[in-house]
Parts: C-alpha cells; sequence; structure tokens
C-alpha cells in the first residue's frame, strides 16, 4: 500500500501522476481518474443479449473492465477500499456531480448551499466566495463570463465597492441558472470518429471569448459536453474582430485537448476571414497571430463556419463564510462628503428612490441598508442624482413613466434625435439620466416608432414553397414577356412553361390584347392536350374574361400569382433569362431581329438537359430523343439506318421496347430527382436568406412594402412601408389575405415576402369632447385607431404614434352646411353635416379618386330616388355628379373618416 508522505510540497500532483501512469491504458475510455476517486465506466452501448441466466452482455462487459483496473491496481501494489466502493450503479455522486446514462449534472444537495445564499454582499470578500461557489459549476452556464462580469468588476482594486439592484440582479440570474432541471452536459463517445465527431464552437464578444464541446447523441441531436470562456483583459479587448476571433479558438483547444487531441473533430466559427486562414497557409504579419495559428494547426479539425454563441468561463472555488465571521467593510462605512440637507421633490419619485432622497435632505432617518446606498446618490436642486462610476457625471434619477418616455422620445424623436436606432438613442439616454430598465424602455420605444418602421431598409423572406409535380401537364405556368419593338411590329412574347418537365412553347404577339392571348392559349390546349392547373400573373391580358372562359371550359384550375411577387411564377420567370441570352447573342447588336431566332430559342432550350431532371425536356415530353442536325451529318445510335441489319419486325419491336421502358424509366427517375432537387433548393433558401423569426399570424398588425413605387420615387425621402394592415387570413403557401383598420378585407392575397409586423404603442386616454363650432353637434376624426375629438383650430398632434397631424382648419362654410376638414396643404375632405365619407381609394396606384357622399339617416325621406345622392342613383352617376359640382374631392395617404355625432 502506498501513502502520500505528510508535508510534501508538491505530494498532490505527485500522486496524481502516479495514478494516471498506472491507468494510462484505461484512460480515457474506461477511467477517468482524479487523485484516489477513479470511475469506471459501463459500456456506452448496452448489448441486452443474455449470456448466462440474468446476466445480460453489456453487464458481463462491465465487469471484466472492474476485474482489469484491479489487476492493474494489484501490479501497482495499490490497496482498494472495499467498504467505499460502489460498483455496478446506474447513478453516482462524484465531487459534487450526478453522473449517470445521460450525463453529469450538479448535485441538488450542494446546490441548496447556492440557492439559499443570503444576499446582498456587504464587500468584496463576500463576492469573491460567492463566484467561487458558483465557479465550481461553472461548465454548465452559457455565457458565464459575461454574465458574472458585473459582480467580478467588484473585486478590482480601482473601483469603489458598491451595491445596487443591478448587482442583486445578477446576483438572481446566476441562481436561476440552477434552478433548471435540465442542466445535464452529455457523455463523451470515443469509438465512431467519423459519424460522430466531436464539435467546437466559438465566438468572441466585446468583453468575454468562449466555446462549446459538443457531440451528436444517438438521435442525431448535438448535445453539450462542457462549455468554456474567460474574460479579455485590457489589451485584449482593443484588438480587432479578426484577432479576437483567433484569441478565441486557442483557449477553447487547449481546455478542450483530452477530447480532440490526435482526433479528427469539427471546428465551428463565425467570420469568413478566420475560417479561410484555418483552413490555408497565409502569410500574416502579425506575429503573434503566426504564434497562435501554429499551435491551432498542431490539431486534426474541419473548419464550418456557423454563428456560434458566447459560452462561459471558470472561476475559483471557495466557500461561504458564517454570519459570526463576516467582516465588515470600514471603506463602506466612511464618509467621503459632509452631509448636504438640500430640498427634495418628494412627489417625483417613489420606492426606494423616495427614501433615499428623503435620507439625503434630512427629513427622516434610515436604517443601515439606506445608508449604505444613499452612498451612491446625491441631492441637487431638489433632485436626485446617481453618482458615476468612475470619471463622469452624476445622472439625474427619473421614476415617472411619462417623463421617462417624454425624454426618450426627446431624444429620438426631436432635433437631436433624429430617429437614430436603438443603440444610438440608449447612448444620448444613459450619459445624462439613469433608471432601472433603461435599455429595454429604450428599445421598446424605438422598435415601436412608425416613422422607423416605415423606413426600415431590411425585408424578410418567407420560407420557400416548393411544389412536387408526378406527371406531364399536371401544372404548367404561363407569363408573357415585353421585348424590343421587332421585325412585324412584334413586341411581345407568351411563354408557357410545364413545371414537371421544364417543356417550353411560346408565340409572338403584336399587342397585350386578350382575343390573342386566347388564340394562343387555344393553340397550345389544341397541340399538347388539356392541363390539370395553370398558374399565372394577374396581368390584364390573363384576367380578361374571354380567357378565362377557355381556361374554365378546357377543366383546368387557375392559380392567380400574388401582386409584385413573381417567385410565384418562378419557373417561367426564370426561364425568361435563358431566352433572352440566346436571342441576344444572336441579334448580335440588331435588336430588331429577334423576332426571327425565337422559335431556336425555344427549340435549344428544350433540347437542353435540365439539372433538376437530368433529362432535355423534350425526350420526357414526347417520350424519345429529339434528332439534332448534326446526327444527320455525323450519324450517331439514333440515325443509324438499322433496316440493313434488322428485320422490319424486329426493328420494330426494338422500337417498342425502347419507347415504352425508356419513357417510363425516365418519368419515374425525374419524379424522384425533382423532388430531390427542389427539397436542396428550398433547404438552401431558408438558409442563405433573411427569413422572418417570429411567424405572422392572424390579428398581426403588418405593414406592407411598397413595390410599385420602388422604382419611380422621386426622392429619397419616401417611405418604403404603407400602412398598417390587419391579418384576416393566413394561406398555406406564405401569402396573407389584410384588411383595412376599418375592417374592408383586401381582394387578393399578399406574399409574405412584402410584409412586416407593425409593432405598436399604447393610445393614450381620448381627452374630453369639445363643443361642435356651430354649437349643434360635435367632429370626431379617426384613422382606424380610437376616436378624438378637435375644436376649431386645435391641434391633434398623437403622444403615441410618431406621425402628427395637424388640424388647420375645422369651421362652418359660408351657407353654414358645409365643413371643412384641411388635413394637409392641397388634401382637403367636404363633407355634408350629417353625412359620412366613402373614400373610391387605391392604395396600389394612388391615383386621385372622388369621395361619395352618402345621404345621412336623418334626411332619407326627404330625397327622392331620383336626387343626385341618392343611394338608388348608380354609384357612377353619383361620383360624376360629385366630381362636376366639386362637392367632394380627396387626394390622402393615410385616410382619415369624418363624421358628426
Amino acid at each position: 500500500m502506498m501513502v502520500v508522505l505528510m508535508g510534501w510540497t508538491n505530494g498532490v500532483a505527485v500522486f496524481q501522476r502516479a495514478m494516471v501512469a498506472v491507468l494510462k491504458d484505461f484512460i480515457p475510455d474506461k477511467v477517468e481518474v482524479f487523485l484516489n476517486d477513479f470511475p469506471i465506466k459501463g459500456p456506452v452501448l448496452k448489448d441486452e443479449t443474455k449470456v448466462a441466466p440474468g446476466v445480460r452482455r453489456f453487464v458481463k462487459q462491465h465487469l471484466t473492465d472492474i476485474y482489469a483496473v484491479l489487476e492493474q491496481l494489484d501490479e501497482a501494489n495499490l490497496t482498494v477500499s472495499g467498504t467505499k466502493s460502489r460498483s455496478v450503479v446506474s447513478t453516482i455522486k462524484i465531487l459534487g456531480f450526478i453522473c449517470d446514462a445521460k450525463g453529469r449534472r450538479p448535485d441538488p444537495g450542494k446546490l441548496e448551499k447556492l440557492l439559499n445564499w443570503p444576499t446582498p454582499l456587504h464587500s468584496a470578500t463576500e463576492v469573491r466566495n460567492f463566484l467561487g461557489v458558483v465557479g465550481y459549476w461553472w461548465i454548465f452556464i452559457r455565457g458565464y463570463a459575461e454574465k458574472a462580469e458585473p459582480l467580478r468588476t467588484l473585486l478590482r482594486k480601482t473601483e469603489n465597492f458598491y451595491w445596487d439592484s443591478s448587482q442583486e440582479l445578477e446576483v438572481q440570474s446566476l441562481k436561476e441558472e440552477f434552478k433548471e432541471d435540465d442542466r445535464i452536459l452529455g457523455v463523451p463517445f470515443f469509438e465512431d470518429e467519423t459519424n460522430k465527431p466531436f464539435i467546437v464552437s466559438t465566438d468572441a464578444g466585446p468583453c468575454s471569448v468562449g466555446g462549446l464541446l459538443s457531440q451528436k447523441d444517438a438521435d442525431g441531436k448535438e448535445r453539450p459536453l462542457r462549455f468554456e470562456s474567460r474574460t479579455l483583459n485590457t489589451a485584449e479587448r482593443n484588438y480587432n474582430q479578426f484577432k479576437t476571433e483567433v484569441l478565441t479558438i486557442l483557449p477553447c483547444l487547449d481546455t478542450f485537448r483530452h477530447y480532440i487531441y490526435g482526433r479528427r473533430f469539427v471546428l465551428r466559427g463565425d467570420p469568413t476571414a478566420v475560417a479561410s486562414v484555418l483552413q490555408k497557409v497565409f502569410s500574416l504579419t502579425d506575429p503573434k497571430i503566426a504564434r497562435w495559428l501554429i499551435r491551432i494547426r498542431l490539431y486534426d479539425y474541419t473548419v464550418e463556419r456557423i454563428s456560434g454563441a458566447k459560452n462561459a468561463v471558470a472561476d475559483v472555488l471557495s466557500r461561504i463564510l458564517i454570519e459570526a465571521e463576516r467582516r465588515i467593510s470600514v471603506a463602506a462605512l466612511t464618509i467621503t462628503e459632509p452631509r448636504r440637507t438640500d430640498h427634495f421633490l418628494v412627489n417625483l419619485y417613489e420606492g426606494k428612490y423616495r427614501t433615499i432622497g428623503l435620507h439625503l435632505s434630512g427629513v427622516e432617518s434610515s436604517e443601515s441598508e439606506i445608508m449604505r446606498q444613499a452612498a451612491q446618490y446625491c441631492l441637487r436642486a431638489g433632485h436626485l442624482f446617481r453618482r458615476p462610476v468612475g470619471a463622469g457625471m452624476p445622472l439625474r434619477v427619473v421614476c415617472d413613466p411619462e417623463e421617462k418616455q417624454s425624454i426618450v422620445a426627446e431624444l429620438h424623436d426631436g432635433v437631436v434625435g433624429g430617429y437614430r436606432g436603438v443603440k444610438g438613442t440608449y447612448e444620448k439616454v444613459r450619459r445624462l439620466y439613469w433608471w432601472e430598465g433603461q435599455y429595454k424602455d429604450v428599445e421598446k420605444y424605438c422598435e415601436t416608432c412608425e416613422e422607423c418602421q416605415k423606413r426600415f431598409l431590411i425585408r424578410y423572406k418567407e420560407p420557400l414553397h416548393p411544389s412536387y409535380p408526378t406527371r406531364l401537364g399536371e401544372k404548367v405556368h404561363i407569363d408573357l414577356v415585353k421585348m424590343p419593338k421587332g421585325v412585324g411590329n412584334m413586341n411581345d412574347v407568351v411563354n408557357i412553361r410545364d413545371d414537371f418537365t421544364g417543356f417550353v412553347d411560346g408565340r409572338l404577339i403584336r399587342t397585350k390584347a386578350a382575343r390573342e392571348v386566347k388564340n394562343l392559349i387555344l393553340e397550345y390546349l389544341s397541340r399538347y392536350g388539356c392541363v390539370s392547373k395553370i398558374v399565372m400573373d394577374r396581368g390584364p391580358e390573363f384576367l380578361a374574361n374571354e380567357v378565362q372562359s377557355v381556361f374554365k371550359r378546357a377543366g383546368a384550375r387557375v392559380s392567380i400569382a400574388t401582386a409584385y411577387h413573381p417567385q410565384s411564377n418562378a419557373p417561367v420567370e426564370r426561364g425568361h433569362q435563358s431566352l433572352i441570352a440566346s436571342l441576344s447573342k444572336w441579334c448580335r447588336g440588331k435588336d430588331s431581329d429577334w423576332p426571327k431566332y425565337l422559335r431556336y430559342a425555344i427549340w435549344v432550350d428544350n433540347v437542353t438537359v435540365r439539372a433538376s431532371t437530368g433529362y432535355p425536356p423534350y425526350t420526357l415530353w414526347f417520350g424519345r430523343h429529339c434528332p439534332l442536325p448534326v446526327e444527320f451529318h455525323v450519324h450517331s445510335w439514333t440515325t443509324v439506318n438499322w433496316a440493313d441489319n434488322m428485320t422490319r419486325e424486329e426493328l420494330l419491336a426494338a422500337r417498342t421496347r425502347q419507347i415504352a421502358y425508356g419513357l417510363e424509366n425516365n418519368l419515374m427517375t425525374t419524379t424522384d430527382r425533382l423532388a430531390v432537387e427542389r427539397e436542396k433548393n428550398k433547404v438552401r433558401w431558408d438558409k442563405d436568406v433573411r427569413i422572418r423569426k417570429e411567424k405572422i399570424k392572424v390579428g398581426n398588425m403588418v405593414l406592407l412594402y411598397d413595390v410599385a413605387f420602388e422604382r419611380t420615387w422621386t426622392g429619397k425621402l419616401a417611405n418604403r412601408w404603407m400602412g398598417p394592415y390587419c391579418v384576416v387570413g393566413a394561406l398555406s403557401w406564405g401569402a396573407y389575405m389584410i384588411a383595412e383598420l376599418d375592417g374592408s378585407k383586401w381582394k387578393d392575397p399578399v406574399a409574405g415576402a412584402r410584409l412586416k409586423l407593425f409593432r405598436s404603442r399604447e393610445t393614450p386616454t381620448p381627452a374630453p369632447r369639445p363643443s361642435d363650432p356651430k354649437g349643434k353637434g360635435k367632429a370626431k376624426i379617426t384613422d382606424g385607431g380610437p376616436s378624438r375629438r378637435f375644436e376649431v383650430g386645435e391641434s391633434s398632434k398623437k403622444r403615441k404614434r410618431v406621425e402628427t397631424r395637424k388640424v388647420k382648419d375645422l369651421a362652418v362654410g359660408k351657407r353654414k352646411k358645409w365643413v371643412f376638414l384641411l388635413q394637409r396643404p392641397k388634401r382637403r375632405v367636404r363633407i355634408r353635416k350629417g353625412g359620412a365619407v366613402d373614400a373610391q381609394y387605391s392604395q396600389r396606384t394612388r391615383k386621385r379618386r372622388n369621395v361619395v357622399v352618402t345621404k345621412p339617416k336623418r334626411r332619407r325621406h326627404k330625397r327622392g330616388k331620383d336626387h343626385p345622392l341618392s343611394p338608388r342613383v348608380p354609384e357612377k352617376t353619383r361620383r360624376h355628379i360629385n366630381k362636376r359640382r366639386h362637392l367632394c374631392r380627396a387626394r390622402v395617404v393615410h385616410l382619415d373618416l369624418v363624421r358628426f355625432v
């Protein structure tokens, strides 16, 4: 029996190296050594085969491993304590962890001390003790270095110790990390390096760097094995992004070297530049980065560029001081400046800030806790200010919610705000004022800013919704492409393309008249047969009644693509590019000659092999190979004269077998391959484009991207988004039905790629109803939200909406029968008292429309059926009369309804 001698300086390290040397043949697959504790692992894969009555194979394998380890210890003259050993157990506690087949997790009994840790912490020693206990389980916490940084700041000698609600929240957040039951780290699997390699993910932040070691489990899901991170010192925080990302990789590899050294693993990083340097050999000018790369290239890895997450970092272990042993920090009780007795505006503050202010003003005494917190504040001119941490000026404490919002509004919407983003606005606010949850308030205000949302540049895409046709003519796409004026005054080309095979046919037309399109479609159907479904855009030539009647008689279902979304008709839209490219090269500068080569371009497209099917469209459509001109000059297999070598009966039989079996096999192969290719395209699309994270649901408020005026803006100051609108329906192919705020539904669906969620603010309480200018009624103006009443000349400045609308004139006309509402210059709505506005307004074209005045209910009995404003008069006639008499004119962007109540 070997015993470590008492008093040896390096006794523990020598003993650890001795144990590793004895059991080196079993590490790390079967044994993990920690001084005199070494668990013997069971088989990773449980073989349930019975090798003896009541004994399964994996149990026998485990007993064999135990026997081998005991033999090795006996040869080294080491003794094992039988009373302290535990054999053949499914779960065991080791060094504060519970280990089982699922992995390892913290011992709840040990965590109880951490969860019940008393707060607040009164000195740097107590903070150090708390971080020491948390640091024992830091490998379970994602982002530990970043979360513990505010507490670690208190340990620096250059900083004064203080404790407030922000530090209290940090302590509670670290405790919350261990209240979840899913804090389990997986078990490493070393036997399958190809299918289950170790994955090292790294990422860098502004003040910390870290990584994650993970591995796929039996279900193919990546499970974390441990986290690693550390904080950056002052010099490292000044590194550029490239240098910081390279620095991130090195400590992670050193920490995980027991798992990955000598094995092939996957190394994930975020920046493309770092991934390129790790894969290739570059001549770097920075010698420090060159030395880092030399150490990194000692490992065998495969680089994979993917976004990572900031992970945890370790800290030292300590213990809690007993309450009786807790030392009082003298510095915390030292008065650094004479007490002032300024006047305090108590009504502006609430909660603990009111108590602190009263204490500083000398009105009432406070306990030791208030006295300690009061050292972080000062009182000036009746207001409470928070002392800065380090250099800087004190910050005014704000408690009133309305005052908070007015500050953020001024620094975001005002003359010094400029509608900047969250970070820019927050930096302005935090340098002048202080309150809890300041960043969240600024972020919420900026996200709900209507002007910012309407000027937002980024557009989100919908996930791809591919179709999977399985037969010829199941679905065809039809589209018209505008071309330069060519020979014979031909201006347009109508193409019809099959979705399954890609077979295309097209015709020249002089004008986009519905009659020409109808004849072309009849020719196509009579030549190739009827189809099940036809997809087209919203061109008037396709929506004409005579064209739709042809589809109806042919029994074809018509699917109309959403407006301003050519991806809905992608097969034929994408095919235009190939045809136009061929025509451009054949014309050689003579653009008017393109009609001469159109049939050649279509022929080339049909005899060219498509990557999605693996066959030319002609072969799949007609079931045979299309003979090409070159085959008659240089004979190929299909143009050889078989009559000289075979009888007629043999030739017919061979041709029959070739056509029958060849066509059937080609169609089956095409169906499978087309489904695989389109699924790959969907995965590629969903990965490369910016997909909306939050799904649009029925009832959400959305903004609509103004595609129609995207290329016709006269300046750079126009809004890119219109709305808001309400979603009233969600379709399965990524389109939505929307409605105006007054409930008027749009006739056609809108593509999801043109929508984005609109975040609105709470509406203030309506003001009291003022009297009517005439004194006989009250005016109400609505814009889709809650009502607001105004008097003559009153400004309708709305606090919760960024857009400000002013009522410049609300007065009675000469005859005291008409009321004029001038919302903006040259934008006027005039209605009769008691009437309602029914605006013929188009969001798509924004053309000037007349406003029809409907008959008021109270005067319905006074109007006959021939009255110009009677509802019995046709709407077209009423609009004509209104236009001539100039009774109602409207030119608005945001429709306002004006009613008298």
